[in-house]
């Protein structure tokens, strides 16, 4: 006959394997001091069981000490002729050696030359450009970088080029459809931007979407009796504020296990049409079930706009 509790310690021990290797205080002195490999030949263990030691006890790992840097006459004369850090790899050494010598010696760092373009002349067609693109494509068309044409231009006081503002022609329909949604939903919908919908929404004093439910004792008594996409229906919610109502109550699944998704014809020509996280939420369901299922119907992915 089975002792009690010997299940409750078998299957415990199967959860979380015990630690088999006793660790010494003369071995833990030694985490970070030396090499994982080295400790790990010294105590005849794993070294990766050195390794997650280590990272419990948060010790960081032995740093190989280099040699002192011998400075020589040609490593000296290289200092401050370049960056730091290409000085540090011509020579093999590390960038702080490198920086520590040069500070040391009151060395300047190193400044690349600016390009001059005293030489380009600003004609009036040149100066036409000038606000009328932005000033990479403008600098692209005179054969310049950026940085010449951004400072003209601010000398003149001429402001920057920007994107015309978006007109949209809101019709009775868009309008009466405000605040009775999400606004990223309307966006996908009117095929607009969601800060043009949110400006007009709070132009017009409507309130964002917010539903409210109010969930009777009748209903909060069916749940779990029935699938949580049959109680939405019958409610009239979506199948994510079911499920939200269930975990807050506490009360299983029906069947007790996960709910197989069923699709149905409209949900299918749905696919691709709006990006699969959109259609998880609206589902109820996981981006990745979303996906599966489009990708074994062979439908691409919507286009981000």
């Amino acid at each position: 006959m089975r002792r009690p509790g010997t299940a409750a310690a078998a299957a415990t021990s199967r959860i979380v394997p015990p630690n088999r290797f006793r660790w010494t205080p003369r071995l833990v002195r030694l985490l970070g001091k030396i090499p994982d490999e080295k400790l790990a030949r010294v105590a005849g263990i794993d070294p990766m069981t050195v390794l997650k030691e280590r990272r419990r006890r948060k010790t960081p790992a032995s740093q190989p000490r280099r040699a002192n840097v011998q400075w020589t006459r040609e490593m000296l004369r290289l200092l401050g002729q370049a960056s730091d850090y290409q000085v540090a790899a011509e020579l093999d050494i590390s960038y702080q050696s490198v920086r520590k010598k040069r500070v040391e010696l009151g060395i300047p760092p190193f400044q690349p030359p600016r390009r001059k373009y005293a030489g380009f002349r600003w004609t009036r067609k040149a100066l036409r450009l000038l606000g009328s693109m932005s000033d990479k494509k403008a600098a692209r068309r005179l054969g310049l970088s950026t940085a010449p044409v951004t400072r003209k231009r601010q000398a003149l006081g001429i402001p920057p080029w920007a994107l015309p503002p978006r007109v949209v022609e809101w019709t009775e329909e868009m309008l009466a459809l405000l605040g009775s949604a999400r606004d990223s939903d309307l966006t996908r919908r009117f095929g607009v931007g969601e800060n043009l919908v949110r400006e007009k929404r709070e132009e017009l004093g409507i309130d964002p979407y917010a539903p409210r439910h109010p969930w009777r004792d009748k209903e909060l008594a069916l749940l779990g009796t029935m699938p949580d996409r049959h109680l939405a229906q019958r409610v009239g919610v979506s199948v994510h504020a079911v499920r939200a109502q269930r975990h807050l109550h506490g009360i299983a699944p029906f069947g007790g296990r996960k709910e197989r998704h069923v699709w149905t014809a409209e949900e299918k020509a749905r696919l691709g049409s709006v990006p699969d996280a959109a259609l998880a939420r609206e589902f109820g369901l996981t981006r990745e079930v979303v996906k599966a299922r489009r990708l074994g119907l062979g439908i691409a992915a919507a286009k981000r706009r």
